[in-house]
């Protein structure tokens, strides 16, 4: 499914550092506007408190109260409004009657507040939130004591107002002051990440995210999919790419028996196509620099295997062999006809029909045995040929009577059987090459879970000292020795096994399961 966005790795880099930023001073500032309201509104609230206590302890509002003298009590009143910075201080008398006030027309009037009543009821000072005189406000109240002989006595309420409002603007100022401070932090993380995203584009040339995941992807599958080892060192050794085809080839639990291997190649200055053993295989090596900024990175190496090059070959020279026993075949008929044409021309037709009849009989017996019993194309095109190849080098190639095959299975393919087939029968023709009579059986059945071929020839036998089936080894000289090797390999591969024996000559038998077993 296609991405709806498709954003760059700086947009994501700022978006994420002004996210986190923005989140951070927002918890940063609500947590600064909490306090400092609470500290704003304790400390107006004590500063209420404490100017209240202060003018009700003035000697001159004690002494104006006796006197009843307003104008002097406003005065000081107002003197100290303004240090202050309140709203308001009133004072008023034991029956609320106003002395003082920012508003000279209310002066005598009666002051309707019920937070007064604890000062004049219980003498104490405190603070209050409630309507004020110009609004909601916070206010602090202190009760004017008067000697009255060995008691003293309340004689008015001194009320200080600082309005909600004010307090509210100075909050608010502090925290715009913050905000303002915030700011500059906020430019300098979108600036750093800003170069941070340059930063990690320059690393990675260029490429966003999803590109170099896409190229991740495509080079995983590549490396997945070649059939070539490819191993990739730093510059101080460490494996930084090994692809399974390698991991197959050298192991990558055995680092130490390889490494040092690959060693000794480093040491030349170029390796191309250098061969190298390594676990009963023989790898073609090449290695070559990484280069980065015209320095050396690391050693990267590839490698090959030899054995799948010789089995391509091999493969080859069957199809080959195969080739030649068609037309091995196709050269025997042709002399043939050659003969019954000159034998008509001469005009000894009892000869040619002789010939003819001859050939018809032995030709009849075989594809009865090859047509009617062995249904299988490609095992019936191979036989062809031999029997051609046999008749061309005056071998008795016989295929047993009693064989019997019907369609084989996908897995046992036409490459298969030309080695497998092709490789004993040819064997057992160069083994009876040098025997007056030369005799060669071939047998194959598919009766129950097994494809059994078994081909015997009367020729010199098996020497019990040969290891036949190793390559290499061969009683045909210098240039033998890979056949039944490739026979060995290529029954093994399709899960079956071979048999030698004989006592008058040798006798190799083939069985592979017609199903893979796991």
């Amino acid at each position: 499914m296609k991405k709806r966005y498709n954003f760059s790795l700086q947009t994501k880099i700022m978006g994420l550092v002004i996210i986190i930023l923005s989140v951070i001073i927002s918890l940063l500032v609500s947590v600064f506007a909490y306090l400092e309201s609470s500290d704003t509104k304790e400390e107006t609230a004590k500063l209420a408190i404490q100017t209240a206590a202060n003018v009700a302890y003035m000697p001159e509002i004690r002494n104006s109260m006796i006197e009843g003298n307003q104008e002097e009590i406003q005065g000081l009143a107002e003197l100290i409004r303004d240090q202050v910075d309140a709203a308001s201080v009133i004072v008023t008398d034991r029956n609320n009657r106003i002395y003082s006030h920012p508003d000279a027309s209310k002066i005598g009037q009666v002051l309707r507040d019920p937070d007064s009543e604890k000062a004049l009821v219980f003498a104490g000072k405190y603070a209050a939130e409630g309507p004020g005189s110009f609004g909601p406000s916070l206010k602090g109240k202190a009760p004017i004591l008067l000697d009255e002989g060995n008691y003293q006595e309340v004689s008015g309420v001194v009320t200080v107002e600082f309005l909600e409002k004010d307090i509210k603007e100075r909050i608010a100022g502090k925290i715009t002051n913050l905000v303002l401070y915030t700011l500059p932090v906020l430019a300098a993380g979108i600036i750093g990440s800003a170069l941070l995203a340059r930063n990690i584009r320059k690393d990675t040339l260029g490429l966003e995210p999803s590109q170099i995941a896409a190229l991740y992807r495509e080079r995983s599958a590549i490396l997945s999919s070649l059939g070539e080892g490819i191993l990739a060192l730093d510059s101080i050794g460490n494996v930084t790419l090994m692809n399974p085809a390698a991991e197959e080839m050298l192991g990558s639990d055995n680092r130490d028996h390889w490494f040092p291997e690959l060693e000794n190649l480093r040491q030349s200055e170029l390796t191309r196509n250098a061969e190298m053993s390594y676990r009963d295989r023989v790898l073609i090596v090449n290695h070559d620099l990484i280069l980065e900024k015209g320095k050396a990175a690391g050693l990267v190496w590839t490698f090959k295997d030899k054995t799948e090059f010789v089995k391509m070959i091999d493969t080859l020279s069957e199809v080959k062999k195969y080739s030649e026993d068609l037309r091995a075949q196709t050269h025997e008929y042709t002399n043939k006809l050659y003969v019954i044409s000159g034998l008509l021309e001469l005009g000894r037709v009892d000869e040619a029909l002789d010939l003819i009849n001859e050939e018809s009989v032995r030709s009849q017996n075989q594809n009865q045995v090859l047509f009617e019993q062995i249904n299988d194309p490609k095992l019936q095109a191979i036989l062809l040929g031999k029997i051609g190849k046999a008749s061309e080098k005056k071998i008795s190639f016989t295929i047993d009577r009693e064989s019997s095959v019907g369609q084989l299975p996908d897995r046992i393919g036409m490459s298969a059987l030309i080695t497998i087939v092709g490789n004993l029968v040819d064997n057992a023709f160069d083994a009876v090459s040098h025997q007056d009579v030369r005799e060669v059986l071939f047998f194959v059945t598919d009766l129950g879970r097994d494809l059994v071929l078994e081909v015997e020839d009367n020729g010199p036998g098996i020497a019990f000292n040969h290891d036949i089936f190793k390559q290499g080894v061969s009683t045909k000289g210098d240039h033998g020795g890979y056949g039944l090797s490739n026979v060995k390999a290529a029954v093994e591969e399709l899960g079956g096994f071979i048999e030698t024996g004989g006592i008058d000559g040798a006798v190799f038998t083939v069985s592979i399961p017609k199903k893979e077993t796991n």
